[in-house]
């Protein structure tokens, strides 16, 4: 698994066309807008809820590549 951190206006490339990008950040929660364009379904905003189970300190950054 890798762990990309990404601040609030700031997006990440999955494949050729899926766009992530985090809009909101809160203490409990990521608001995330994911683009598929011509996608079935489209899929627009998800909140994500941090999962309690996991330490934070668990949870190690990593450097997107290319």
């Amino acid at each position: 698994m890798h762990i990309i951190s990404r601040g609030m206006n700031e997006s990440i490339l999955i494949g050729e066309h899926t766009v992530v990008k985090v809009l909101e950040v809160f203490e409990d929660h990521v608001r995330i807008s994911v683009e598929t364009p011509g996608a079935e379904p489209a899929y627009w905003e998800k909140d994500v809820y941090l999962d309690q189970s996991v330490e934070l300190e668990e949870l190690q950054p990593v450097e997107a590549t290319s």
